[in-house]
């Protein structure tokens, strides 16, 4: 029996060429986005706010103020801060505490580590500070919404 086009085609695919297609396919999206667009993808597209991002994601346990990173960036305090509020509507500190404690709650969801080796992983200092920016974060959503309730998780340092 002769291979078929696609068993071919299978042995020819390296396993990568998947997400090659999906990276172009983002950029392909990404470029076509309005330049009036606003949100996480469009700020990819400006210099500041891209960097910023990808300082912010790769390097998330260093601690972060705007004058620093933006001096990183090569970039002021308030072009930055400016740039970055127009893209994702809240300034870096702020993306950073979101990102950190929504790093911090799928490393809780999904391991062993207790809540203060999750604090350290994620860039905060202790446990308390953890404990609090996750109190403070989830009470500012709760109010926001309007209701009370359960946030979906509970930080126990007794894992």
């Amino acid at each position: 029996m002769k291979p078929t086009v696609t068993k071919r085609a299978a042995n020819w695919c390296c396993p990568v060429c998947p997400n090659c297609l999906f990276v172009e396919a983002l950029r392909l999206y990404i470029n076509r986005l309005p330049a009036e667009q606003t949100g996480w993808l469009a700020g990819t597209r400006d210099a500041v706010v891209g960097e910023a991002l990808a300082l912010l994601h790769r390097e998330v346990t260093h601690p972060r103020r705007v004058a620093a990173l933006a001096r990183r960036l090569g970039s002021s305090r308030t072009r930055l801060a400016e740039r970055f509020r127009h893209y994702l509507g809240e300034p870096p500190t702020k993306y950073l505490t979101k990102w950190r404690l929504r790093l911090g709650a799928e490393m809780l969801r999904s391991s062993e580590k207790s809540v203060a080796e999750t604090a350290s992983a994620v860039g905060y200092g202790s446990e308390a500070a953890f404990n609090r920016a996750f109190k403070n974060t989830a009470a500012h959503r709760l109010n926001s919404a309007g209701s009370s309730g359960a946030t979906g998780l509970t930080l126990r340092s007794n894992r």
